[in-house]
């Protein structure tokens, strides 16, 4: 960001988000927590927020199904509406819900300090899901995982790909 701010720079217009994951910074001496002021952990844009710069947010969404928009509303956005054209997405093809949840007590693996966490049942739930939407007329390129640990991910794409998981 700096480097597009020059003596001629009139605007600056930022796009982000400052209630999605904070920064994870390795040493805990710059963390919030350890109270030293480095504060790594926030945002830059939780950072501009808190200072009160002028800022906008989102109000109305145009993507989600009003089911999973309103995991949002109530966690993080209460302010969020859903535009009228969400209630005309169709329904998943082959699901009966476009929204599912599984608890299971298979625990994670890894977390070490040098690795992150691995759920190798996640990992095979998430695959056969996957491979099921495509079956069902999706394009692979077009379905979206999310998954909160970068093991996690290396071991999706993994599987996805055909390779066999270590």
């Amino acid at each position: 960001m700096l480097s597009a701010l020059t003596d001629r720079t009139q605007s600056l217009i930022l796009i982000g988000d400052h209630l999605q994951l904070r920064p994870k910074p390795a040493e805990y001496d710059l963390s919030v927590e350890s109270g030293r002021g480095y504060d790594l952990d926030v945002s830059l844009f939780e950072r501009l927020v808190m200072s009160r710069a002028p800022s906008v947010m989102l109000l109305e969404q145009r993507r989600m199904q009003p089911r999973i928009s309103s995991l949002l509303r109530y966690t993080l956005y209460p302010l969020l509406v859903d535009h009228p054209s969400v209630e005309q997405h169709p329904p998943l093809r082959g699901f009966a819900e476009s929204l599912l949840f599984f608890d299971h007590d298979h625990p994670e693996v890894g977390a070490s300090e040098s690795t992150s966490k691995v759920n190798r049942f996640e990992v095979e739930m998430v695959t056969a899901i996957v491979e099921y939407a495509v079956r069902n007329g999706y394009q692979g390129s077009r379905v979206a995982v999310l998954t909160p640990y970068l093991g996690q991910l290396r071991h999706i794409r993994l599987a996805l790909s055909g390779h066999k998981m270590t």
